[in-house]
């Protein structure tokens, strides 16, 4: 099972060696260019991903890492280089015995800094009312005999907590060590929650007043799921009992990642090994 092709001496590949050898060197996983190779009875073809070029006289012999199938003769044969418009990638979510999984299709995905940036933004599962107290304000309404208003009766059948669709995302340079780029915000986009491993679609893009150059309020096409800020209650402080889940004492605020290039995200159904 033949694992490279062989070109006449008259074929120069000169350019294509010089371009392999580049992206291979710059640590790309993939080389960037490919092969179809047609069986001489022109009946089927194979594709194949450039692995090497090498050869006397330079750049003759074109290998690849999967082997043709036993018993295919190669005729004609097109080069062309890969732009990788489309790919995809997987969001799992592990629960131990089982796995919510989302498909991500990116159209041209980009791997720079700004795809990469976690921003200031707090997810929180509910708006607390106009008492602004998880629950009915003051009440113990999960009856656990605890401190009233804690964390745990949040959204309490009853209540004047609703779900929330809202999420502020800031970019104020005080909040960074380094200055941030403002995030490529836009209708129809979509933001990853990195604590929860969540996805959501992003239905508006509103201003915050008066920090509209800092800051976006985004409403989303669907509820939040999970908290991902210990500030529940959006006070600036940890003020409510079970608030500090980490008991560092400290106020652990919400991240948000806006990655270019999202088309569009699939939920799977819950996977099972």
């Amino acid at each position: 099972m033949a694992g490279s092709v062989t070109f006449p001496a008259e074929v120069k590949l000169n350019a294509l060696a010089d371009s392999v050898t580049a992206a291979l060197a710059a640590g790309s996983a993939d080389s960037g260019w490919q092969l179809t190779i047609f069986d001489q009875s022109g009946d089927y073809s194979e594709i194949r991903s450039v692995q090497v070029v090498s050869g006397n006289p330079a750049g003759q012999k074109v290998s690849f890492i999967e082997p043709l199938p036993t018993g295919m003769t190669p005729g004609l044969i097109r080069i062309e280089t890969v732009d990788q418009f489309y790919s995809f990638a997987f969001s799992v979510r592990n629960r131990g015995q089982s796995a919510n999984v989302d498909v991500v299709v990116f159209f041209k995905r980009d791997f720079n800094e700004l795809s990469q940036q976690v921003y200031v933004g707090d997810l929180r599962r509910f708006t607390l009312g106009t008492d602004g107290a998880p629950g009915v304000g003051g009440a113990d309404d999960n009856s656990t005999g605890a401190a009233d208003d804690d964390v745990g009766e949040i959204g309490y059948p009853g209540s004047d907590d609703a779900r929330n669709y809202q999420v502020v995302i800031d970019w104020n340079p005080a909040l960074y060590p380094n200055k941030p780029e403002r995030p490529p915000l836009r209708e129809g986009g979509y933001l990853y929650d990195p604590l929860n491993g969540l996805w959501y679609r992003i239905r508006t893009v509103g201003d915050v007043t008066p920090a509209r150059d800092t800051a976006a309020l985004l409403t989303l096409e669907d509820p939040i799921r999970r908290d991902n800020t210990e500030d529940v209650n959006e006070s600036g402080s940890i003020d409510l009992s079970g608030e500090d889940r980490n008991g560092n004492s400290a106020l652990d605020r919400g991240g948000v990642i806006i990655p270019k290039g999202v088309l569009a995200v699939f939920p799977l159904e819950t996977k099972s090994p």
